[in-house]
């Protein structure tokens, strides 16, 4: 990846992790995996994994730069065993899908630059996955814009 698509992913990393902080958004996530993971352990669960999606050059080249669209996959993963409270929990250890994909949101637009590093964001899809009972899964595709250094490709 070239630096600014480095540096906002290990932004976005960073939000998330110190949304665990006791008291904060996201402290029922037990781990911010970088690249996914197989055969996460009970105990990391509720957890994020981050992985590299899509990467997309307009072909508009703007003097000062290159318009790019970077996307990053935020994979939310739980476990709750009640049926009925897997999608609308709200429960503050064991929250549901909806109340987690919030919070995942709420957390990445408390910062609408990430750092002065994009135009703007936002989260074109929400998409489930279905996996053994009692784990659930959801990827949120986050696309990120912005204006790359003139002559600087993604990743180079």
């Amino acid at each position: 990846m070239a630096k600014v698509e480095t540096d906002i992913y290990n932004y976005v990393k960073a939000l998330l992790e110190a949304a665990q902080a006791t008291g904060q958004p996201l402290d029922y996530v037990k781990a911010v995996f970088e690249g996914t993971r197989e055969n996460i352990m009970e105990l990391e669960i509720p957890c994020i994994s981050l992985e590299l999606g899509d990467i997309e050059e307009s072909n508009d080249r703007i003097p000062t730069g290159q318009r790019t669209k970077f996307n990053i996959l935020v994979i939310c993963q739980i476990s709750v065993l009640d049926l009925d409270q897997q999608i609308t929990s709200t429960d503050a250890a064991k929250p549901g899908l909806l109340r987690f994909i919030s919070d995942v949101k709420n957390t990445l637009e408390a910062d609408r630059t990430l750092g002065g590093n994009c135009g703007f964001f936002h989260f074109p899809r929400t998409t489930p996955e279905l996996l053994e009972f009692p784990y659930r899964q959801m990827t949120i595709r986050m696309e990120v814009d912005f204006l790359g250094k003139k002559n600087e490709r993604p990743g180079s």
